[in-house]
């Protein structure tokens, strides 16, 4: 069953509306969206150029209720060195997108008694405390201050021997 909103797709050119920003030129919008204001700031980002090329697909009961790509003149085909352009079925590569979720689980957790903030880890994972990490709380790791700032090499024939660790002359 669909509701009463249009899901034809329409075609929207963005010009954008300051001078300077971080990424495109303005953009072409494409798609339906139940929810004028969602288009209407998906749109806004390519006007202020805050986007190069950015999707939105949305399901509301099974039902998808918004379906929106964009992208800026800079990654048409004919505009950069590639020769490929961005559209709906563009994969994209999305970072630190589970933290959002993760802060909910863990707020749970704590709002159930489960967890509490100040708890140290080893308390639930015991083994974490390993290498001298006993003393860190789950605050720490929420807030990213744990301090176990350590790159470990994915061909390594000797871990943890050759575990590297960051120190902070390689962070400034």
């Amino acid at each position: 069953r669909f509701s009463s909103f249009s899901k034809e797709e329409v075609t929207t050119r963005v010009s954008p509306i300051v001078k300077h920003g971080p990424f495109g030129s303005g953009g072409t919008v494409v798609g339906f969206s139940k929810h004028d204001g969602v288009r209407a700031a998906f749109e806004e980002n390519f006007a202020r150029r805050l986007e190069l090329g950015s999707q939105l697909v949305v399901y509301e009961k099974g039902e998808k209720i918004i379906d929106l790509y964009g992208y800026a003149p800079e990654t048409e085909p004919q505009n950069n060195k590639n020769g490929v352009g961005y559209d709906g079925d563009t994969l994209q590569c999305i970072f630190s997108s589970g933290k959002n979720m993760e802060a909910i689980a863990m707020a749970m957790l704590v709002d159930r008694g489960l967890v509490d903030y100040d708890d140290l880890v080893t308390k639930h994972w015991p083994e974490f405390g390993a290498n001298g990490k006993d003393s860190i709380t789950v605050a720490d790791v929420m807030r990213h201050s744990g301090g176990v700032p350590f790159v470990i090499d994915p061909d390594s024939k000797n871990y943890p021997d050759d575990t590297i660790a960051i120190t902070p002359e390689d962070v400034v």
